[in-house]
């Protein structure tokens, strides 16, 4: 969301149900006005009080793991296109 400000990224993220937002540091302070009850997690340095070290996080887990079987009809993703999915 490089291109929006904190309304437009609100609206987008309050939508589709957003549990994890993963950031860069300059685009970390766009998050601060919002109400969306998201996690917040932040690459390649510059994580705030209550935010996640992306890379932190990342390097703690084990490269062995279950996958996560999905159903044919299970949402994957969720993509606003220009122009059609809200207000301007």
């Amino acid at each position: 969301f490089t291109a929006f400000g904190p309304k437009a990224i609100e609206h987008r993220t309050a939508t589709a149900g957003t549990k994890l937002i993963v950031t860069d540091a300059q685009n970390r302070d766009k998050l601060n006005e919002l109400s969306v009850p998201a996690t917040i997690a932040v690459i390649r340095g510059g994580a705030g009080a209550g935010d996640l070290d992306f890379d932190a996080e990342l390097a703690a887990q084990s490269p062995d793991f279950a996958p996560v079987m999905r159903q044919g009809e299970d949402p994957f993703l969720i993509m606003f296109t220009s122009g059609t999915t809200g207000p301007a």
